[in-house]
């Protein structure tokens, strides 16, 4: 038994080690460092922009009609943009250019649009480096410009602007294609459960302690997007005065991918990572090992299993210890980890 939990515990590491998600990682640093962003409020725009590896990106889709809206979608003349299956919705008057390097922006009129004070980007998630949290809004020194990304689909949505409360209103809208469109056009302060937070006007959020800790306070929050997720998550602080709240619970979901239909926890989400899909806590991408619970679907390609296939073994990493399987379907590899042991083998049997 120790032998395969030490086999379980090197492929782990080996998965995290070789998985070209520079998202992954790169999310998950961030969300360690949002609290010393909190502190510093006002800092260079410059530390917070994305920074395209490479001197090209090249986008091959154009802005085309976006889903219909679950959610009220922003009103006063707005416009859906989209690449790949990232949506967003930015102002009517916002036009697209393509600036050097093939990159295509949304900016508003009078701006310059590759180089102005206003702009909304989509960049590929495995293609560039992020470094602070997603939902983090951070100001210029000089105060004249906002900037932040959240998730959107298979990439990510930067966008920066003078006014603060349009930035987050723009992020606000970023998701897959079918997902709902959430209104940030009006913000409330919420609490409950020791915890504060801000939201958006009518949707549907959930924060509860436990979960991801960030700066020291572990918390799960559901939204109806991983973005507008990233954003509320980046307002939560303690306060132990706060009580009420929503139900927590053990409350559950489906969620689906390439065919397959998984029952997980509630405050679980699919994820799109680049180079793998998970379903896993929190708003960001993180590599598959015994740190986190999760759902991986995998490259089978490329998966070098150090156990037999439907085995459930124990696994370790960083003093963390948990349970893992995995199972092939189709062309994934797809990789459990849980505390609990039937838990693992409860979601590999709905693989099959």
């Amino acid at each position: 038994m120790r032998d395969a939990e030490e086999r379980v515990s090197t492929i782990l590491a080996a998965v995290a080690r070789q998985a070209p998600t520079p998202a992954a990682g790169a999310l998950a640093d961030g969300a360690r460092r949002r609290g010393r962003v909190r502190r510093q409020r006002r800092v260079l725009v410059a530390v917070v922009l994305l920074v395209v590896a490479g001197s090209a990106v090249l986008w091959g889709s154009r802005p085309g009609a976006g889903p219909v809206a679950h959610d009220p979608r922003p009103t006063g003349g707005w416009q859906t943009i989209a690449q790949g299956d990232a949506r967003a919705e930015v102002p009517a008057d916002w036009r697209e250019v393509r600036c050097e390097g093939g990159t295509s922006r949304w900016a508003p009129p009078g701006d310059e649009p590759c180089a102005g004070p206003s702009l909304a980007t989509f960049l590929g998630t495995d293609a560039v480096t992020l470094t602070v949290g997603p939902g983090v809004l951070v100001r210029s020194d000089v105060g004249t410009a906002w900037t932040g990304y959240v998730p959107a689909g298979d990439r990510a949505l930067h966008v920066t602007g003078a006014d603060r409360d349009l930035v987050r209103r723009v992020l606000a809208t970023a998701r897959r294609d079918g997902d709902p469109v959430v209104d940030g056009s009006a913000w409330e302060d919420t609490a409950g459960r020791g915890l504060r937070w801000e939201q958006p006007r009518g949707a549907a959020v959930t924060v509860c302690p436990g979960g991801t800790a960030v700066d020291g306070l572990a918390v799960t929050v559901r939204a109806p997007t991983p973005a507008v997720t990233a954003l509320v998550r980046a307002t939560v602080r303690a306060d132990p005065s706060a009580t009420g709240g929503a139900p927590c619970g053990g409350d559950e979901q489906v969620v689906t991918y390439d065919g397959v239909r998984l029952t997980v926890p509630g405050a679980w989400s699919r994820k799109d990572c680049g180079a793998y899909v998970q379903v896993t806590p929190g708003p960001e991408c993180v590599g598959p090992s015994a740190d986190s619970e999760g759902v991986w679907f995998l490259d089978d390609a490329t998966f070098q299993p150090a156990t037999a296939e439907g085995e459930v073994s124990r696994a370790e990493a960083g003093g963390r210890s948990r349970w893992s399987g995995f199972v092939r379907q189709g062309r994934h590899a797809v990789l459990v980890v849980r505390d609990d042991r039937d838990a693992v083998a409860a979601l590999l049997d709905q693989v099959r």
